[in-house]
């Protein structure tokens, strides 16, 4: 390296700078003139764990002028279990005298239709020369606008920011491509022109939807650390409804969806991932939330959900309402499902818990860890945001939305999931809508809602009445639901009070039949027991009357015999309870008068019974 004066050192690379368990990882680029007896730090390299990083530069041209040099890169763990450096591609090069490039553009992919948009951007100085004067230009295609940048100094690698004097107009709600490019560094020509232009589009939106950026964890049982995650998906869920959705999936524990864990590819754990293209820690998602609800979404989600439990058939509707022109698209809608207060009672529903005794993660929220113990007994746990079902696939339902679309053009899409798992409770469900960038696979827009539950009007049950008689009171019989209808597991209540299936020893009257599944779906019956109300069982009754019927606070019962005989009056209500009793001795008739000021509206029975002998009458109050 003793002939240059001014060297590069290029190279590949995909590092994340992460750490784990309270553990960082490290990667130096270093060198040596002394056989490696001593090595000198040059660089300590940034991380950025979404993927390569293609032609990353380094200045080596303080190595310039000096013989038997070495460059290595040392990668440190710090002893711990963390993600490793990748290198490829090192190459070390000389620089041209005048190589300028645009290497970041500032301008808004969307914006209000009608405004004048700024553009915006960086020039870095790869040439060996300083940079004192450049031109900017930018395109639309037809026309071209020409700034001449002067009064700046910006060193080998150096970089400067420009604002061009001119602004892209945005008449319509449609797209606009545009072009910028940088030349003429000093008033001279540029040996490497590759890198003098950017491209980009922005488009005229009608309005600003409202943006949802969605959080999906990485945890699971059996991470110990994952409680944290617990705590700040709570927090982020409590305080930013309006921006934020978070969904927990779940790895190696009995709640996993190996579709949706092996999809987002967590490494570590807990780990979170905003609209899938920033990975993160949870106790980050505070504050990296106003980089992502800030964006402009071209696309305004919805959805509607509902689960029919006759059917067992859960459908969501997605659309997405499209504010601007946009073409060449690849994108598509994703419903997720996910459930709170999940509750197992198998040992993989233990959570592992290193906050014992250490403290709580982020008190007032989730579970205060630090009181509990080191393995949480899965009695104790109920688990929120649970990522449960994929519906159109995890990278969304291809064909669900169309390649070219105007402002204003909404695209919708059914999803239906038969066979709902009746161990999942639909109350306590939401439905995520996700429109997909299949290319990137990033989450340009979220919406959710809660489940709604259709309850069946009838569950089948057949009822048999066995009405009373002289003989005997009478019964009611429920054959049904069949226990594979609906959530199954049906319970019974009686307006008598009983819980029994069926009912027996029944008097005269209407009974009200609840029937309630599972979940609190429930069917209401009424059933009517007859009896003898106007046929004459007393033998020696010639008459039996009550007037007036219905009556409002009095009523007289007139009794005609053929004979002397003691009689029993009595009123029952519908349930055969008494209300009113008396006696009468060596009578053969009259007219005797009930008193009904204490009776509610409603239906009674005024039984008459003689020598073991019974004639019943409906009395109606109606006040």
């Amino acid at each position: 390296m003793s002939a240059y004066t001014a060297l590069l050192l290029k190279f590949d690379i995909f590092y994340g700078a992460l750490s784990y368990q309270g553990v960082n990882e490290q990667t130096t680029v270093e060198y040596t003139t002394d056989g490696g007896a001593t090595w000198t730090v040059i660089e300590t390299l940034s991380g950025d764990p979404d993927g390569w990083r293609n032609g990353y530069l380094i200045d080596i041209s303080s190595l310039a002028g000096q013989s038997n040099v070495q460059i290595a890169f040392n990668y440190q763990d710090g002893g711990g279990w963390l993600y490793g450096c990748a290198i490829d591609n090192v190459v070390v090069l000389v620089p041209a005298d005048y190589d300028i490039a645009i290497t970041k553009l500032d301008v808004p992919r969307y914006a209000p239709f009608g405004d004048n948009v700024t553009i915006s951007g960086e020039i870095t100085n790869f040439g060996a020369q300083n940079i004192t004067s450049f031109d900017v230009s930018w395109s639309d295609g037809i026309n071209t606008y020409t700034d001449n940048i002067t009064g700046v100094d910006v060193p080998f690698l150096g970089t400067t920011t420009f604002t061009h004097s001119t602004m892209l107009p945005l008449p319509q709600a449609v797209t606009y491509d545009y072009t910028v490019s940088a030349d003429n560094p000093n008033g001279n020509v540029d040996t490497n022109p590759d890198d003098n232009q950017l491209g980009g589009q922005v488009s005229g939106v009608t309005y600003i939807p409202n943006k949802k950026s969605v959080a999906e964890e990485g945890t699971g049982t059996w991470c110990g650390w994952c409680p944290r995650g617990t705590d700040w998906m709570e927090y982020m869920t409590v305080n930013y409804p309006d921006e934020f959705i978070g969904i927990a999936v779940h790895n190696g524990d009995p709640m996993v969806v190996s579709a949706y864990d092996n999809g987002m590819g967590f490494t570590g754990f807990p780990g979170a991932r905003y609209d899938r293209v920033f990975d993160l820690d949870p106790s980050e998602l505070e504050d990296a939330l106003p980089n992502f609800s800030s964006r402009i979404a071209p696309v305004a989600p919805g959805i509607d959900a509902s689960l029919d439990v006759a059917t067992m058939t859960l459908t969501a509707d997605a659309s997405a309402e499209f504010v601007t022109q946009l073409d060449d698209l690849n994108l598509r809608l994703a419903v997720v499902l996910a459930e709170d207060q999940v509750h197992g009672t198998s040992s993989g529903y233990a959570q592992a818990n290193y906050y014992a005794g250490q403290g709580d993660p982020l008190p007032g929220y989730g579970y205060d860890w630090g009181s509990l113990p080191g393995n949480v007994p899965a009695n104790d746990m109920y688990y929120d945001h649970v990522g449960r079902a994929l519906l159109g696939g995890f990278s969304g339902e291809p064909g669900s939305v169309p390649a070219s679309v105007m402002a204003g053009q909404v695209a919708d899409y059914q999803f239906n999931m038969p066979n709902f798992n009746k161990n999942w409770n639909p109350y306590n469900m939401h439905a995520v809508v996700m429109v997909l960038d299949a290319g990137t696979g990033e989450i340009l827009n979220a919406e959710k809602t809660e489940v709604e539950v259709v309850c069946p009007a009838d569950f089948g049950a057949q009822i048999e009445v066995i009405d009373s008689a002289p003989t005997g009171p009478g019964a009611i019989n429920v054959t049904g639901p069949d226990p594979t209808f609906g959530f199954g597991s049906y319970t019974y209540l009686w307006s008598t009070g009983e819980t029994t299936k069926d009912l027996a020893d029944v008097l005269p009257g209407t009974y009200t039949l609840t029937i309630t599944d599972k979940i609190g779906c429930s069917q209401t019956i009424d059933v009517v027991v007859g009896g003898v109300t106007g046929t004459q069982e007393i033998e020696s009754l010639t008459a039996m009357a009550l007037s007036p019927n219905p009556a409002s606070n009095r009523t007289i019962l007139n009794l005609e015999f053929n004979e002397t005989v003691n009689a029993t009056v009595e009123v029952l209500n519908t349930l055969g309870q008494q209300l009113y009793a008396a006696q009468y001795s060596n009578i053969n008739g009259g007219k005797y008068e009930l008193d009904l000021s204490t009776f509610s509206n409603g239906t009674y029975f005024v039984k008459v019974t003689v020598d073991g002998q019974t004639s019943v009458r409906r009395l109606m109050v109606s006040k």
